[in-house]
């Protein structure tokens, strides 16, 4: 394997070691699920996001779109991405990557053919928490296309940014906005209690705080189960 593609990989695991949280309540869960969609909502208007956080024992946590006309076909996905993540242990794009870029060609062709029960798809991925052993959620970010890359974003007109001397490597979106997420959460774990109005509203983020747990939830407010 070429060192470029393991560098990927090994990025792609440091990222899953690095975003361990510091603790998982309802509250974090709240917390992740508001930023996820209001990163989606403003990253990406456009389009409708799936996002869902489940608990490793399968109850339900959170569930949120951004768009009325999310496809019932989402849920599905979200199943078999979540079944992946469960399985194997590791983020849902870290296993396509893996694949794709595995020796053995036979492997991601028997992966892709159970992708309806395992997703390849990115944006499935296993929340740790620092101290305890194993799984303890999982999130799932769906609908964001189209897949970018770091010298270019396929589907868009202007391609000025390719550079067919560098290494073109993949980025999934709805993977990337995970690892956005968790960042600013675990940011704010580490800060301490901290006002969340002014957390949100720092310029570096620019994100509206998210409402309480108890606010009364409207037809497009994501919503919790299970808690």
């Amino acid at each position: 394997m070429p060192e470029h593609e393991k560098r990927e990989l090994a990025e792609l695991q440091e990222q899953e070691t690095r975003l361990a949280l510091n603790a998982f309540t309802s509250s974090t869960v709240w917390d992740l699920g508001c930023t996820l969609r209001a990163l989606a909502v403003r990253d990406y208007p456009e389009q409708a996001a799936y996002i869902s956080i489940t608990h490793a024992s399968g109850t339900p946590l959170f569930l949120a779109h951004t768009s009325d006309s999310v496809s019932p076909a989402y849920a599905a996905e979200a199943d078999a991405m979540l079944a992946s993540v469960k399985r194997w242990q590791i983020s849902s794009w870290r296993r396509q990557r893996l694949l794709m870029l595995g020796e053995r060609s036979a492997d991601y062709e028997k992966a892709e053919a159970r992708a309806a029960e395992y997703s390849l798809k990115g944006g499935g991925w296993p929340i740790r928490v620092r101290g305890i052993v194993g799984v303890v959620a999982v999130v799932v970010v769906l609908g964001l296309y189209p897949v970018a890359t770091e010298n270019k974003t396929f589907g868009k007109d202007n391609l000025k940014g390719l550079n067919p001397l560098k290494y073109d490597r993949q980025i999934d979106v709805n993977h990337e906005l995970v690892v956005k997420a968790l960042e600013l959460v675990l940011e704010k774990q580490q800060q301490g209690p901290v006002d969340d109005v002014g957390f949100y509203r720092n310029p570096k983020i620019g994100l509206k705080p998210p409402p309480s747990p108890t606010a009364t939830v409207h037809s497009k407010t994501p919503s919790i189960f299970g808690l």
